[in-house]
């Protein structure tokens, strides 16, 4: 069984929901975990004490290089706790040496259709465009910003956005199917590319396609 962790900014509220909806399923165990940076979320500090996940809260303002400092503490406790896959729901940037100890380990869940509008506010610049698709990028955390491999991909039809919610969501469908499939070593990087051995990659509102069942 593979080792999990969480980075997290602000409310975390995909985490919190991800929490809320998986409570019973085995995988949790599997979360070792969870890094905030320097937001007192006392709800989902509770989430993960009632799931024997560790919290860790981390106050970087009085840091120079915050990206840095937040970084190397990452790294620590990843190694700490022999992390195998850690997945990012976080607004700063992670460098250094954390790129090298866990390269293609960091995956990263982004609300666009990457390359398209990277950076913060990327559900905006879409709607802004008139963007026909809105979705979802999981891909690899690399010094690039945004710009790392692509492991997962969900697509959504802009005309339906209500919420910011309607698109951010999706990512909880995509990280369950996620945990599963590196579980099960079968996400495979190789030669600059991501590959899900045995998954389906017909088009479809997920790429690769989902196997859950009544999600």
């Amino acid at each position: 069984m593979k080792n999990f962790a969480f980075f997290v900014s602000a409310n975390a509220t995909r985490l919190v929901k991800f929490l809320e909806q998986n409570s019973s399923v085995s995988f949790i165990k599997q979360i070792k975990f969870v890094l905030i940076d320097n937001k007192k979320n006392n709800y989902l500090k509770k989430l993960c004490q009632d799931r024997d996940i560790v919290f860790y809260e981390i106050d970087y303002r009085n840091i120079i290089d915050k990206n840095m400092y937040i970084s190397n503490i990452f790294l620590e406790y990843l190694q700490l706790f022999k992390i195998d896959f850690a997945f990012i729901f976080a607004n700063k940037i992670l460098v250094g040496e954390i790129l090298l100890e866990y390269e293609n380990k960091l995956i990263n869940f982004h609300p666009s259709l990457l390359p398209a509008y990277k950076g913060l506010y990327a559900i905006d610049q879409g709607l802004e465009d008139g963007a026909l698709l809105l979705g979802n990028t999981a891909h690899i955390v690399t010094k690039d910003l945004d710009g790392g491999i692509i492991v997962m991909q969900n697509i959504f039809p802009a005309i339906d956005f209500k919420t910011y919610d309607d698109v951010l969501d999706k990512q909880l469908l995509m990280l369950k199917q996620l945990i599963l499939w590196i579980d099960t070593n079968r996400l495979i990087v190789k030669n600059n590319s991501v590959h899900i051995l045995g998954a389906s990659y017909n088009i479809d509102n997920f790429i690769p396609n989902l196997e859950l069942i009544n999600d």
